[in-house]
């Protein structure tokens, strides 16, 4: 196994790398480092998971001896909602659970996030562990404490920061996830990659395929420039964790537009991280157009049914929006990232320039 540390004013919380064998191992570990909760038992924890990790949670429950089903959500952005946290809070009562009950996340992002709001609300915090089984959740939303729900104005305005006592990282765990979502993390692992280093983004550039295997040895080392950012700056209160939102700005809006279907988190991601460095006029540009058109990583269009007013509305409630403008990471070149500020007019009136987000994004 392979572990880092994230620092937390909560207590520091290692992200730990291995194989499907060592799940058990590296758990009890986790706990190991938190005597005040020592009276936590793995089987006796509750395992959450979306329809589309069913069968991993199974395999997790087997290896701790669990004697509770899995609790199954719907998987997708839809369940990032406040009715699903209810949903999940009355099978926390059912299961008479209490706040030395241990919660195991085991999914993507949105099952992350919930799980995380949910842990940080039931009867005031209870601890949870991220088991994230896909490659944006291993390199970029399992780490770091940030969760929250989805509200019709707009993504993640209802959450809070709350660390998970640990991340457990299976790489071989996506090998269960269809190509989609490899594409959609793979769009985080570049943006981070490019945070760090010319060299690590390199490596990226030099992948002859988009693949599990030729990913896989690089995760630890992606997730590691998170890691990072999110011990130096935990609350969001400098700029120095606002570089992780490069591409987010745009994203959210395209989302909001597409009414949260049709398009994944990591393709919007994508697309925003294109748009804005245009918006801008950023040299890294044309790297991460030749980078995504190589790999095949993002569809040449929009969905069909995305709506131009839709997205712009979003920009105004974006989080990062104070005084009619709004802050964006952008990367000056690869390696070097800078904030800039931009009014939200100037941007939505970039947004509507004819065939800008109707055209062709790779020709």
């Amino acid at each position: 196994m392979k572990s880092f540390e994230v620092r937390s004013r909560s207590g520091n919380y290692p992200v730990i790398f291995g194989a499907s064998s060592e799940v058990r191992a590296a758990l009890q570990e986790i706990l190991a480092g938190y005597p005040q909760v020592s009276t936590l038992s793995l089987n006796n924890s509750v395992v959450v998971a979306d329809s589309n990790t069913e069968k991993i949670a199974q395999t997790v429950i087997k290896s701790l001896g669990i004697q509770k089903s899995p609790v199954i959500v719907p998987a997708g952005e839809p369940s990032k909602s406040l009715e699903m946290a209810e949903h999940l809070y009355q099978k926390l009562i059912d299961l008479k659970a209490n706040r030395r009950t241990l919660i195991l996340a085991v999914g993507g992002g949105v099952i992350g996030d919930l799980v995380g709001f949910v842990a940080g609300t039931f009867m005031r915090g209870i601890p949870y562990v991220q088991i994230p089984t896909t490659l944006m959740a291993q390199v970029d939303s399992s780490i770091g404490g940030k969760v929250g729900v989805n509200l019709p104005a707009g993504k993640n305005l209802v959450g809070l920061f709350y660390p998970p006592r640990g991340v457990v990282s299976i790489p071989e765990f996506l090998e269960t996830m269809p190509h989609s979502e490899l594409r959609s993390g793979f769009v985080e692992a570049a943006k981070q990659a490019a945070l760090a280093s010319p060299a690590l983004f390199s490596s990226l550039e030099s992948l002859p395929a988009l693949s599990v295997k030729n990913i896989a040895p690089l995760i630890p080392e992606i997730a590691a420039v998170k890691i990072n950012i999110v011990s130096r700056d935990e609350f969001e209160t400098s700029d120095e964790r606002i570089v992780l939102n490069l591409g987010h700005t745009v994203a959210h809006a395209i989302e909001r537009g597409c009414h949260y279907e049709g398009i994944s988190h990591g393709e919007a991601v994508g697309f925003g991280i294109l748009l804005e460095h245009q918006f801008i006029g950023s040299p890294a540009l044309a790297r991460f157009k030749k980078l995504f058109s190589s790999l095949q990583v993002l569809p040449q269009t929009l969905p069909s049914h995305f709506s131009l007013e839709g997205a712009l509305s979003s920009i105004a409630t974006d989080k990062k929006a104070v005084g009619g403008a709004v802050k964006i990471p952008i990367l000056e070149e690869i390696g070097r990232v800078s904030i800039k500020e931009a009014e939200i007019k100037t941007v939505t009136d970039f947004l509507r320039t004819p065939g800008l987000l109707s055209g062709v994004f790779f020709r």
